[in-house]
């Protein structure tokens, strides 16, 4: 029923229940994660200037939950992923991406923590040197290669940054633009041509214009915005289901 609620938005309701969860299974994380998910969904409904009691209370709840889960559980990709989102959402940029960092090194596959680590760091370019973010977004990239959204930001990082990586990504890169629509398919093979030989006649300016102008091109297409979407997951994708197996 906690599930249903949060769902729902019913989140006062959600917490009483997940509180409930963790109070007659401790040993279980489900109620912790859940109850961590809830209160970040609080929190981002909260006005910080216009409501301060409520949100310093939501924050201390949220932070609280996730210290105490990490304490009786242990460190766990969700539990430093869910982190790393309290720490966006209170703006601590450097903790999230750490945390972002941490989560990436333990869960090996996903491509959401290295892509959001590289995103928060692209925000504050000055404070990162560019092999951290080129790590970042590599890393990204050899996870999901497939990803055009993934593609188009590591090009867009190489064009920016003038690294000679860049026209072997941008070959590797072409067969995915293939089943893409007409309109598309027509006019980026030519934007991509024009990248590739800016670059290789030294012209770096032109082959970012050329690649601003590809990303600007896929904006309207649908497979472009889902693969987006899928490296900026809602919390309630980490909604756990079910309890462990040992319970």
């Amino acid at each position: 029923q906690a599930i249903a609620q949060l769902e729902n938005n019913q989140l006062d309701e959600a917490t009483t229940g997940f509180r409930t969860i963790i109070e007659l299974t401790p040993n279980e994380s489900l109620g912790y994660q859940n109850l961590t998910i809830t209160a970040l969904l609080k929190l981002a409904a909260l006005n910080k200037a216009q409501e301060p009691d409520a949100y310093s209370s939501t924050q201390a709840e949220l932070a609280e939950t996730l210290t105490s889960w990490a304490s009786i559980h242990g460190e766990s990709p969700q539990q430093v992923i869910l982190s790393a989102r309290m720490y966006e959402a209170i703006e601590d940029r450097a903790a999230a991406i750490a945390a972002y960092l941490r989560a990436a090194e333990l869960s090996k596959t996903d491509p959401v923590l290295p892509y959001q680590a590289f995103q928060l760091m692209q925000q504050r370019a000055d404070e990162y040197d560019v092999s951290e973010k080129k790590a970042a977004i590599a890393e990204t990239y050899q996870r999901s290669p497939e990803n055009i959204a993934v593609v188009v930001a590591y090009l867009r990082f190489l064009a920016e940054t003038q690294d000679d990586l860049f026209l072997e990504i941008l070959e590797q890169a072409r067969d995915l633009f293939i089943p893409l629509s007409v309109r598309v398919r027509e006019t980026l093979p030519k934007l991509l041509d024009k990248a590739a030989s800016a670059v290789k006649g030294g012209d770096w300016k032109i082959a970012q214009t050329q690649i601003g102008f590809t990303g600007n091109l896929l904006l309207a297409e649908i497979a472009y915005t889902n693969d987006l979407n899928r490296l900026n997951p809602h919390p309630l994708e980490y909604v756990a289901m079910d309890f462990s197996e040992d319970f």
